[in-house]
């Protein structure tokens, strides 16, 4: 008898909760479709979610600074500053979104 050891991962998906970055499609995308996704949910769901986006948006500027420490070429700099502006919009507005009423 042969042995097989399986290792993986597990996903589960919570409504409302986090989105997660998918390189193909962006956060937005990932987080599911915008018209609706808040509605029903608790204003303290809501409040949760707004500072959930805040501080990713404050992760993103961070990171953005420290591009130029990570990186020493012009061009690796570059893309990982427009990286992280697009993150941080796309963090923008699942707050702006949930700070909504």
């Amino acid at each position: 008898m042969r042995r097989v050891w399986i290792t993986g991962c597990i996903v589960v998906l919570v409504a409302g909760g986090p989105a997660v970055e998918r390189p193909d499609r962006g956060l937005a995308a990932a987080a599911g479709p915008r018209e609706g996704r808040l509605e029903g949910l608790a204003p303290e769901a809501k409040a949760a979610r707004r500072r959930w986006a805040l501080m990713k948006m404050d992760e993103m500027d961070d990171e953005r600074l420290r591009c130029r420490e990570r990186f020493t070429a012009p061009r690796q700099i570059m893309d990982c500053e427009a990286g992280c502006e697009r993150r941080y919009r796309e963090y923008n507005e699942i707050y702006l979104e949930a700070a909504r009423e």
